[in-house]
């Protein structure tokens, strides 16, 4: 169980860099979008974030299972993509704030 939860430390602190790194670049993307007059452009932005978002976060998970051993296999991927999704979630909720 120790090594789980060191997979799952390891996939947190490299997911907290991506996450404030895309967060940012989008802020600065966003910075010139008037959202009034420019909704669809906002969003397409905010879509294209979230999805560069998502494939980074499963590039670290998949990296990281292809270290776990066996039974803790099953367990990490349960883990791991619940918290993709709560990093998705925590992104969207970040982006309606603005």
């Amino acid at each position: 169980m120790e090594g789980l939860e060191q997979q799952r430390v390891l996939f947190h602190d490299r997911a907290r860099n991506v996450f404030f790194s895309i967060y940012s670049e989008f802020r600065h993307s966003i910075a010139s979008v008037d959202r009034q007059g420019d909704e669809n452009v906002f969003q397409q932005l905010q879509n294209r974030y979230v999805s560069q978002l998502h494939s980074r976060l499963n590039s670290i998970a998949l990296e990281l299972l292809e270290q776990a051993e066996g039974t803790n296999r099953n367990q990490l991927s349960v883990s791991l993509s619940q918290s993709i999704k709560e990093y998705i979630n925590e992104f969207m909720q970040k982006v309606k704030s603005l």
